[in-house]
């Protein structure tokens, strides 16, 4: 059976939720081709039965497939780039370290097979603070389009002034463009929204990118403290963002790995 027909087959049992898993960060490199193409396909899929859509995030070393200890860029990246193609939950494979029986297999898991924390526990206790920021608004928000920018892997579209958004430089030459996913999401009252994620997982990254419709204000959901917005609970601060309503260029600044969500006024 191909993997799309099983797919379907599973959702056509009415399940709560889709969940799955893939562990791109492989002791070779990333492997981008196998990331992008089950997120593309599944976030269809989930939008077609309307189901939400959960991913495990790499927090373990497997060396029997190769599978390497992520960095904390690479989970951040894991995690923000799932949340950019629609996903409303994640969870960590492995949280404890699985016992082998004395082999090597599965290694540093966030908790050792002593019960210590691993540093990637810190990684993940850290991310989390940052995403349960932008739950509640996340939560709300139904994906409308995926777009790339920079080098494009299988299965991904790239950025084009048709989407109402393009880059203000470098947009000429991929190999130039800063390497970025950008999603545009629409809110149940029909605000708009779009997350912007770094792909660059060694260093930050600054990108300008430029709001055709020129909007009067974009406003960024921090996922650093503060409050605001949904229903009156402390979840994030809705905060001015570096943002030229008469160019319509948005400035972002971007951790490796990191993603920001903005909200477009007028």
């Amino acid at each position: 059976m191909r993997y799309e027909a099983y797919v379907k087959d599973w959702l056509d049992t009415n399940p709560d939720l889709m969940s799955y898993d893939y562990y791109p960060f492989l002791t070779s490199g990333m492997d981008e081709k196998v990331h992008y193409q089950t997120l593309e396909f599944l976030r269809e899929q989930c939008a077609v039965y309307g189901k939400d859509l959960w991913v495990y995030i790499q927090s373990v070393a497997y060396d029997t497939f190769h599978i390497a200890k992520p960095t904390e860029h690479e989970m951040r990246f894991h995690v923000y780039s799932s949340l950019a193609y629609g996903a409303k939950g994640y969870i960590y494979f492995t949280y404890e370290t699985p016992h082998t029986n004395g082999e090597t297999a599965f290694h540093n898991g966030l908790l050792l097979p002593d019960g210590t924390r691993n540093d990637t526990f810190q990684y993940a206790a850290a991310i989390n603070r940052e995403v349960l920021k932008l739950g509640p608004a996340l939560l709300n928000l139904t994906l409308d389009q995926v777009y790339h920018t920079g080098s494009l892997p299988p299965a991904t579209r790239e950025l084009t002034p048709q989407s109402g958004i393009e880059l203000a430089e470098g947009g000429g030459n991929a190999e130039q463009s800063p390497p970025l996913i950008i999603s545009l999401f629409t809110a149940e009252n029909g605000d708009k929204f779009v997350m912007i994620v770094s792909k660059q997982l060694l260093e930050q990254q600054d990108a300008r990118l430029r709001f055709l419709a020129k909007p009067g204000f974009i406003r960024e959901w921090s996922n650093e403290d503060g409050k605001e917005w949904h229903q009156q609970k402390e979840v994030g601060v809705l905060s001015e963002a570096d943002y030229d309503k008469e160019t319509g260029v948005l400035s972002v600044s971007l951790r490796p790995g990191e993603g920001k969500l903005y909200r477009m006024e007028g």
